[in-house]
């Protein structure tokens, strides 16, 4: 089962993503996570955001999970599909997807991210993320109006047509 999608191209604004994100004085709480907003001026830099900008009603943020922290298994509620891209850990989180998550044990598969690379990423299956030695930076893009809906099959198949 395919939880998520690798695209092709690469990000040419993850260094600046991970300046702002070291920048940011203020963050606010969304679901859990700090999180700050992502101005459009710096998305249109990237092939990849300019394209999602043009084509779909977005809003991209930094999310800020500190050290020594497990968000627990689950899928999201209102938001059926995102555009992921880790910019910091210090080599200590990781992401899981899983089938069924009810047993003991249960197999899972891992989200290797890749530096400077985005994945569509299902958040209608089950994933949990823990982080274990210092702050995680996760850049992440939503999408909102008419876009709200749209699942993770039919924007993996848009970016594919694009990028494949």
């Amino acid at each position: 089962m395919k939880y998520f999608y690798e695209i092709p191209a690469k990000s040419q604004i993850a260094a600046e993503l991970l300046g702002f994100a070291h920048s940011v004085t203020r963050w606010e709480q969304y679901y859990n996570f700090d999180a700050a907003v992502v101005p459009p001026e710096l998305l249109f830099k990237d092939p990849v955001m300019a394209r999602l900008l043009n084509d779909y009603t977005i809003v991209a943020g930094i999310l800020r999970m500190p050290e020594n922290t497990c968000y627990r298994w689950h899928t999201d509620t209102d938001r059926k599909v995102a555009v992921n891209m880790l910019l910091e850990d210090g080599g200590g989180s990781r992401c899981s997807f899983a089938n069924d998550c009810s047993g003991v044990s249960f197999p899972i598969t891992e989200l290797k991210y890749q530096p400077n690379t985005y994945y569509v990423f299902d958040t209608q299956e089950m994933h949990s993320v823990s982080n274990f030695t210092t702050p995680r930076y996760l850049f992440s893009v939503e999408f909102f109006g008419k876009d709200r809906p749209m699942g993770f099959k039919k924007l993996q198949s848009d970016l594919q047509a694009i990028w494949n």
